[in-house]
């Protein structure tokens, strides 16, 4: 009996040394996924700076556009339009004179 006391002794160590070998290599995964969640964590923010760099670039882009287009925009100098609307009236009026005497 006591060698099968002995070898059971034996075997159950033997069983907890695997167990306890299975529980370091899973806390061995565990950290190792934990330090992958935290590489992903800070690519995903970093990701989001960059998409906030590029929406504020844009955004900096349609501003200038818009500037640049009112820019372009063909602009009418009110002296250039005073008299070009005299000669206008000067032609009406010598239009008047001409067809009522």
């Amino acid at each position: 009996m006591a060698g099968w006391k002995g070898s059971k002794k034996s075997y159950l160590q033997q069983e907890l040394a695997a167990a306890e070998r299975q529980v370091s290599e899973l806390k061995l995964q565990e950290s190792h996924l934990e330090l992958q969640v935290e590489e992903f964590q800070a690519q995903e923010a970093s990701e989001e700076q960059e998409l906030i760099k590029v929406n504020e670039a844009v955004l900096r882009g349609e501003e200038l556009l818009a500037e640049t287009e009112e820019a372009a925009e063909p602009r009418v100098d009110s002296s250039e339009f005073a008299q070009w609307l005299r000669a206008r009236k000067d032609e009406v009026d010598a239009i008047s004179r001409t067809c009522n005497p």
